[in-house]
């Protein structure tokens, strides 16, 4: 799984985006944004072994993978949830369930959901949300 991130020129430097994160951060040249973008995810995510790396992409576009797609996507969704002002019970309401619990594991990092579950997922998040994900098929 890849996220999409943009920067933007700025008089002092660049600025970094990572939408789907809700991560803003900058860095004096592109080369420094990057490796801001990659320390902002890798210190929020707090997991032990978890990484991520850059690629540059096309104009000032760039995608971030990791080395645990489970713990990227748990902290997407609470990340996500948090901005949302949602609790827990409340998002597992959303999905029509009556136990927070369930919804809880995916957050948690505990349960890896399938892109489609990942995806109703952040609908009970927010019904809004417009989710385009770049999946590349990693190979041996």
């Amino acid at each position: 799984m890849k996220v999409q991130g943009l920067l933007h020129k700025q008089k002092s430097g660049w600025a970094v985006e990572l939408p789907l994160l809700l991560i803003f951060t900058q860095g004096n040249s592109k080369k420094d944004a990057y490796a801001m973008a990659k320390d902002a995810v890798e210190s929020l995510v707090e997991k032990v072994g978890f990484a991520v790396a850059v690629h540059p992409g096309e104009g000032n576009e760039f995608t971030l993978s990791a080395t645990d797609d489970q713990a990227l996507m748990a902290f997407i969704l609470k990340q996500r949830r948090a901005a949302s002002g949602l609790t827990v019970r409340e998002v597992a309401k959303r999905m029509g369930s009556n136990s927070p619990r369930a919804y809880s594991k995916y957050e948690e990092g505990a349960t890896k959901p399938s892109l489609e579950k990942f995806s109703e997922l952040m609908q009970a998040i927010d019904d809004n949300a417009d989710l385009v994900l770049n999946v590349v098929k990693r190979t041996a």
